[in-house]
């Protein structure tokens, strides 16, 4: 996600809105954000509804065979944001001729991710 995200691609701003707006607010305004988001009448659920999709029916945190998911959901989310600005400065702190020899050798994208950029980013892993 964080080669995604640091690449100038379309959708990229959205991406990196979504990944790193949890390093900027508390734990507590995410937990309210998401109970927000899990409330049948008011969040994602509701918002489904009113665009047509009606057969979406989940009360995530009301259901105990559901609650550790959804808290789960929200941790992960919470926390990647940390993880993916340090795995950002560590993609931006490999050598841009890297990635043009790469480029001109014609190595397909996954293998050069594979072979090339994840053992450079040893340190920051």
């Amino acid at each position: 996600m964080a080669a995604v995200i640091e690449k100038e691609i379309c959708g990229a701003p959205i991406f990196r809105t979504i990944f790193l707006y949890p390093l900027s607010i508390s734990l507590i305004v995410t937990g309210i954000v998401w109970r927000w988001l899990f409330e049948p009448n008011l969040g994602l659920e509701s918002f489904l509804h009113s665009i047509g999709v009606n057969s979406v029916n989940f009360h995530w945190l009301a259901s105990p065979s559901t609650v550790m998911e959804g808290v789960t959901l929200a941790s992960v989310w919470q926390n990647s944001g940390f993880f993916m600005a340090l795995m950002i400065s560590g993609l931006k702190g490999i050598n841009p001729e890297i990635w043009r020899a790469g480029r001109l050798d014609g190595i397909p994208f996954w293998r050069f991710y594979l072979e090339i950029v994840i053992p450079m980013l040893k340190f920051t892993f």
